[in-house]
């Protein structure tokens, strides 16, 4: 795996790849569109599937297929909460441990901003810094435009910091 590579794949679909994690960013199945979706996992041996909208679907139809979910919802206009951000990053974390490729499934609305703005996060827990993971996403996945205060909470989020280290 190419270290920044980006790969684009049908139906409002993004992989950032970064050192040895693929987060793949998607929309929001739908109950119809699920056995895509599995088929899609497949291919990329995707385990997990993080949720940061609420799902369109019984997430019991994905853990059967052997994909196990995480909510990690949150209010586009507040942010996620430092559970969500923990609940990331012990993914992320997780991930970067292993010595094999991962591949991390993100799920949000296409065009909106809380997939993207996880996935900032986990490109900086991967030692990326937050300018290089911000102009790797906006360069990649077209619709996102981040809202200021989105902007303003990565900085803060970010700042060097001592718990910052810790990623």
């Amino acid at each position: 795996m190419e270290s920044g590579f980006v790969e684009r794949v049908p139906e409002h679909t993004s992989v950032i790849s970064y050192k040895n994690v693929s987060f793949h960013v998607i929309d929001t199945p739908g109950e119809a569109s699920l056995p895509s979706y599995f088929q899609y996992f497949d291919q990329f041996e995707i385990h997990t599937l993080v949720l940061v909208t609420p799902p369109a679907y019984d997430v019991h139809l994905l853990e059967n297929h052997g994909v196990t979910t995480l909510d990690l919802s949150f209010n586009v206009d507040d942010g996620p909460g430092q559970s969500q951000i923990d609940g990331w990053f012990s993914v992320v974390n997780q991930a970067k441990g292993q010595k094999k490729p991962v591949s991390i499934c993100i799920q949000g609305i296409y065009g909106g901003t809380r997939a993207p703005l996880m996935v900032a996060l986990g490109l900086y827990a991967l030692g990326l810094s937050i300018d290089k993971a911000l102009l790797l996403i906006s360069e990649n996945i077209k619709a996102v435009v981040f809202q200021p205060h989105q902007l303003d909470f990565l900085y803060w989020y970010c700042a060097p910091r001592a718990f910052c280290a810790a990623l």
